[in-house]
């Protein structure tokens, strides 16, 4: 199995979004662990290192400041 990176990064900085995550305050994700548990038990625990570090912000901010952004740009938003 294959995947290819998909970072935004670049794509929020050429719409004048650069180090929004920062600004959100989302924390930096270098790995993952995963635990697999029943009745209060853990069966298996298994963690590494991503090869590609990501952000862990809100989705919820993120949409936020992505229409704020595009209201200071001109752009009409409709909600609901």
């Amino acid at each position: 199995m294959s995947f290819r990176r998909k970072d935004a990064a670049p794509a929020l900085a050429a719409i004048g979004l650069d180090g929004l995550p920062e600004r959100l305050g989302a924390p930096r994700i270098a790995a993952v662990r995963v635990t697999a548990s029943r009745d209060g038990r853990r069966l298996a625990e298994a963690g590494f290192p991503l090869a590609h570090p990501g952000w862990g912000a809100s989705r919820f901010d993120l949409d936020a400041a992505l229409a704020d952004h595009a209201r200071r740009a001109g752009a009409e938003i409709r909600e609901h």
